[in-house]
């Protein structure tokens, strides 16, 4: 039963960075169509206004292809969330640029974790409230919302964990986020893992949640 879960699991997951991936535009910057959607870290779509504008995902996707977490992050410069110390096995996936520089970046570990970083023009704040309802999926889930002190103290920002479901019976993910407002940018490193394995990973996210560090790029 387990190994036709992990199966069903694999699946679905491959689904979701499908999804994901879609969002991924392949044409030039002067011909991407103003009405082009993203996703946010929830995975719910988001328009891409012609300009720039605050909020998740603003912009429309720039069309580049980097080679590995590391070129992208030295092309995308300035302020970046990273992670000290990367899983040795995590497969860069993809990623998406806007126009006013914000981005996403995928990588997923043992084809279960998925690990999703976010770079947005501010919009999030530090009311608890606002930032539960930017991933709460508005049906089945509440979002809770801590300050993360540990991270904070680190990072000089407040940082805060939000722990929150997707989907539904053998569709359900189990997330932890970690959100950091700059005077110039939200950060979010979304970790997720098919929520019938999530105990297996629980450790591993805290240990990537450790390791969240914000640097030059």
């Amino acid at each position: 039963m387990k190994k036709t879960v992990r199966i069903l699991s694999l699946a679905l997951l491959f689904v979701t960075v499908a999804a994901l991936l879609a969002a991924c535009s392949t044409t030039a910057p002067s011909q991407q169509p103003a009405s082009s959607a993203v996703t946010s870290a929830t995975g719910a779509p988001t328009a891409a206004p012609s300009d720039a504008v605050p909020g998740t995902a603003s912009g429309n996707p720039v069309s580049e292809y980097y080679e590995g977490r590391d070129a992208f992050f030295a092309e995308a410069g300035g302020l970046i969330m990273t992670l000290e110390d990367w899983p040795a096995n995590a497969e860069y996936i993809d990623c998406v640029v806007h126009r006013d520089n914000s981005y996403f970046h995928i990588d997923m570990v043992d084809a279960l974790a998925v690990i999703r970083m976010e770079r947005n023009r501010p919009a999030l704040g530090v009311d608890p409230d606002v930032i539960a309802a930017h991933f709460a999926d508005g049906e089945h889930f509440m979002p809770e919302v801590n300050q993360n002190d540990a991270l904070t103290q680190k990072l000089s920002y407040p940082a805060w964990r939000i722990d929150y479901v997707t989907g539904q019976n053998e569709d359900t993910r189990t997330h932890v986020a970690i959100y950091v407002g700059t005077d110039e940018w939200d950060f979010i490193a979304d970790f997720s893992v098919a929520a019938d394995f999530y105990e297996e990973y629980e450790a591993a996210v805290q240990g990537w949640i450790d390791s969240i560090t914000l640097k030059d790029a």
